[in-house]
């Protein structure tokens, strides 16, 4: 995680509660849809690439729920010290899309979405109101079909009460620890009862070891 994904232990690692109602997003309309889970699933580590050994559960059936599942929780078995869970969802359960864009802003506009400027030519798409969701996944269909943007990513909205901690890497120093927690207190966006944690590495093991960062400014 730390060495992949953190920016070699200079970043931080975001701890959240699966047991949060946040993650009772399904719709009942798409309940039906057994590609979509409510539960995350243990992924699959093997030599063997997804397709070349693919479950008689997955071939003989009516619908293709397994089929699809096997494809996206299979791994290569080098990926196995992650121990890695999925949730599966469909188009449809999405609340913003991250795209980059081909052609001018004014191309691409909708009334009923909202289409914000992250980063050079990243944009963020999500939908306006909860009746307009069905509209996101057609929207970038669309786009992405005129050659409007490209390199489509969708995202599920996490709820700031679903976050419980957040681990930062042993190459972050202290101060920049303090400043984050201090601009995320100032922001009154996220839950004071988040912990915050440090890694240490071990004089004796190849492992990281965590500690709680306190703080006593009061913001």
């Amino acid at each position: 995680m730390w060495s992949h994904y953190a920016k070699d232990h200079s970043g931080v690692v975001i701890e959240v509660s699966n047991e949060h109602p946040i993650f009772n997003y399904h719709h009942l309309t798409h309940r039906q849809c057994g590609v979509s889970k409510q539960h995350p699933i243990k992924v699959e580590y093997t030599n063997v690439r997804p397709g070349q050994d693919i479950p008689d559960t997955a071939i003989y059936e009516y619908f293709e729920d397994n089929f699809y599942t096997h494809f996206a929780t299979v791994k290569g078995i080098p990926w196995e010290y992650e121990q890695e869970y999925r949730y599966l969802l469909t188009l449809d359960e999405a609340d913003v899309g991250l795209v980059r864009l081909l052609k001018k802003t004014e191309d691409i506009q909708e009334t009923r979405l909202s289409v914000r400027h992250v980063h050079e030519d990243l944009y963020k798409v999500e939908y306006t109101s909860p009746e307009d969701r069905d509209l996101l996944k057609w929207y970038l269909a669309i786009h992405q079909g005129r050659g409007n943007i490209c390199d489509v990513i969708l995202f599920k909205r996490l709820s700031r009460d679903a976050i419980k901690a957040i681990y930062f890497g042993c190459r972050v120093s202290d101060e920049s620890i303090k400043e984050a927690r201090s601009r995320m207190v100032k922001s009154g966006f996220y839950s004071k009862e988040i912990t915050f944690y440090k890694g240490k590495e071990s004089d004796d093991l190849f492992e990281i070891n965590f500690e709680e960062v306190n703080f006593h400014e009061e913001y």
